[in-house]
C-alpha cells in the first residue's frame, strides 16, 4: 500500500490552520487514497502540540507526525540557486523520515509567496525543498488547492516554476491565483480549498436565529505583512487605538448597521492574533444601549460550525470564516483588504459570487450589511458546494493514482529552469538544463552575479 507525505500540517492558534489540515487529510482519503500518511509541521510549541492532540489526531489516529525546524537552517544571506540543489536532497528527507513514501503532497493554505522581502525566498526555497528532494528520488509530487504568488524575485520565479513543473495538476482555489500560474506559463484550475471537504453534517442547527455572526482580522496585518510589521502595527493600535484601523471601524459600522435592522451582534473570534480587537469591538458594541452583542471564542472547527449555524448572517474578514460560514449553510459577506493578497475576492468570485465580497477601502457599512441581508438562499448555497465538490474530487483523482509528467528516475540531472529531468545533452558550469531551456542559462549567470 503507497505511503503519502503531507507538508505541512499547520497546528498554530488559528482555527482555520487546523482546518487546511485537516480539509488535506479529508481530501486526499476522498481521493482514494488509503494508505499510511506521515504529517510534517513545523517546529511546535506547546499549544500547537496540544492541539495537534486533540483537533487532528483524535480523528486520524493512525497518522504520523514530524516535526521540522526550518527556521534553524541559517537565513542571514540571500538565496543563490546552487542553495537550490544543496538543500533539496535525499538527506532532508530521511531526516524527516520520510524517504519512505511514494507521494508527496502539498497540504494548501497561502505559503508560496515572495513579495521580495527579507526570508521570502529561503521560506519559499525550505517549503518546496522536499518536493524537489521526492522528484530526484522518483517519487510522485501532488499539490491541495492552494493561493499561489506572487513571486515578485528572479529566483522566486525560478523556485515557482520548477514546482509547478513537476505537477500532473496545478489545482488553485482562487481565481486570482490562476492569473498568477498563467504568467508563470503553466494552467490551473479552480478547485475547492480542501477546508470545504471536512465532515460537519452532524453539527448544524436548524434554528437560525437573528444573530449576526462577525468574524474580524485586522487590517496590515498578517502573513503576507511579514512579522515585524504586524506586530508594530498592533502595538500602535494598543497604544492609539483600535479606532485607528479600517478594518475595526468598517466591522464596528456593519454591526451597527445590522443592529438598526434588528439582528443581534455576536463576535467570534478565531485566532488568537484577532482576540484584543475582537475584546475591544465587543467592548464597544456592548456599550450601546440598542444593541445586544456577544463574544464568542470557538476552540476547535467543530465549535465554530456550530456558533456559526445559530445565526442568519455572517460577515467576516476571515478566509476560513467564510468557509465555515458556507460549511454552516450560512452563506457569508466578506471583506478583504489589499494587505490579505488576493484570495478572499479569488474565492468568491470562483465560487460566481463576487458581489458578496467588498473591498473594505471602498464600500459603505450599509452597502456591505445589505449585502448580508440579501444573500443567496441556503439552497443554492448546499446545491453549488455539493457540485464543486463533486468536481474538484472528479477532477483531481485522475492525476492522483497515475505516475505524474515530472515523476523522474532516481539520479536523473534536473533543469534548473523546469525540474524535468530531460537533461541528458545540455550542461554548463552552472549546472543542467534541458533542451527547452539551455538558453535560459544565461538567466542564471545573470541572476548569480547579480547576487
Amino acid at each position: 500500500m503507497s505511503k503519502t507525505a503531507l507538508l505541512y500540517g499547520f497546528l498554530g492558534s488559528n482555527v482555520g490552520d487546523v482546518a487546511v489540515t485537516r480539509g488535506a487529510i479529508e481530501t486526499i482519503r476522498a481521493l482514494g487514497m488509503k494508505g499510511p500518511m506521515t504529517v510534517v509541521a513545523p517546529k511546535l510549541n506547546n499549544r500547537a502540540r496540544d492541539t495537534w492532540t486533540k483537533d487532528v489526531w483524535r480523528h486520524y489516529p493512525y497518522l504520523d507526525l514530524v516535526e521540522w525546524d526550518f527556521k534553524n537552517i541559517p537565513q542571514e544571506r540571500p538565496v543563490t540557486v546552487d542553495d537550490i540543489d544543496d538543500i533539496a536532497t535525499a538527506s532532508l528527507l530521511i531526516s524527516l523520515k520520510i524517504n519512505d513514501a511514494d507521494t508527496f503532497v502539498y497540504s494548501g493554505g497561502e505559503h508560496l509567496f515572495s513579495y521580495g522581502k527579507s526570508g521570502d525566498d529561503w521560506n519559499l526555497l525550505l517549503r518546496l525543498a522536499p518536493f524537489f528532494a521526492a522528484a530526484s528520488m522518483g517519487k510522485q509530487v501532488r499539490l491541495l488547492p492552494s493561493t499561489l504568488g506572487p513571486f515578485n524575485t528572479p529566483l522566486s520565479d525560478v523556485l515557482a516554476k520548477r514546482f509547478l513543473s513537476l505537477l500532473p495538476d496545478i489545482p488553485v482555489r482562487d481565481t486570482h491565483s490562476l492569473e498568477t500560474v498563467a504568467n508563470l506559463g503553466f494552467q490551473g484550475r479552480f478547485c475547492l480549498d480542501p477546508a470545504f471537504f471536512i465532515n460537519i453534517s452532524d453539527l448544524l442547527s436548524c434554528d437560525k436565529q437573528p444573530i449576526a455572526n462577525l468574524i474580524m482580522r485586522l487590517d496590515r496585518y498578517g502573513l503576507r505583512v511579514g512579522e515585524a510589521q504586524s506586530l508594530e502595527y498592533a502595538q500602535y493600535l494598543v497604544s492609539n487605538g483600535y479606532g485607528n484601523s479600517r478594518s475595526y471601524n468598517i466591522h464596528r459600522d456593519v454591526a451597527k448597521t445590522l443592529a438598526d435592522k434588528g439582528f443581534q451582534i455576536n463576535v467570534i473570534i478565531q485566532t488568537m492574533a484577532d482576540e484584543a480587537p475582537s475584546l475591544s469591538l465587543y467592548r464597544e458594541l456592548s456599550q450601546e444601549p440598542n444593541i445586544r452583542a456577544t463574544l464568542s471564542k470557538p476552540t476547535s472547527i467543530e465549535a465554530f460550525i456550530r456558533e456559526l449555524s445559530k445565526g442568519r448572517v455572517t460577515v467576516t474578514s476571515r478566509f476560513h470564516g467564510a468557509i465555515f460560514s458556507l460549511l454552516s449553510d450560512r452563506p457569508a459577506t466578506a471583506i478583504f483588504f489589499k494587505d490579505h493578497g488576493n484570495k478572499m475576492p479569488g474565492l468568491f468570485e470562483g465560487l460566481g459570487w463576487s458581489h458578496l465580497c467588498f473591498d473594505g477601502d471602498k464600500k459603505t457599512a450599509n452597502q456591505i450589511a445589505e449585502a448580508a441581508i440579501a444573500r443567496p438562499g441556503s439552497g443554492d448555497l448546499r446545491t453549488k458546494l455539493d457540485k464543486y465538490r463533486h468536481e474538484t474530487i472528479e477532477s483531481m483523482q485522475p492525476y492522483f493514482h497515475r505516475t505524474g509528467k515530472a515523476l523522474i528516475r532516481a539520479g536523473t540531472p534536473i533543469c534548473r529552469v523546469c525540474g524535468c529531468g530531460l537533461c541528458d545533452e545540455e550542461q554548463s558550469s552552472f549546472g543542467f538544463f534541458c533542451q527547452e531551456h539551455g538558453l535560459e542559462r544565461f538567466d542564471f549567470e545573470l541572476l548569480i552575479s547579480q547576487q
